[in-house]
């Protein structure tokens, strides 16, 4: 026999389960394949870990395309001050 909890965490596992799938459904249809795995393998990842990660690697990009672009970088902080 069920019980309210049961009930309440079958549907909390379902919508998890949407939630992943729509999540699949996104890492498929990127177009890039190199994204498209770093999405695959953050979605294996401690939750922590993967946020950990996709911090440093925006913090690298981010210097990156300051280092690629100076002129772009020069406008962005004339336009935070």
């Amino acid at each position: 026999m069920s019980n309210g909890s049961d009930v309440a965490q079958t549907k909390g596992l379902l919508t998890d389960l949407e939630g992943r799938d729509a999540l699949m459904n996104d890492v498929m249809l990127t177009e890039s394949n190199w994204l498209r795995q770093a999405k695959f393998d953050l979605m294996r990842r401690d939750p922590v870990d993967a946020q950990n990660e996709v911090e440093a690697l925006l913090t690298f990009a981010r210097q990156l395309l300051v280092n690629a672009m100076p002129d772009v970088a020069d406008h962005q902080k004339r336009g935070e001050q």
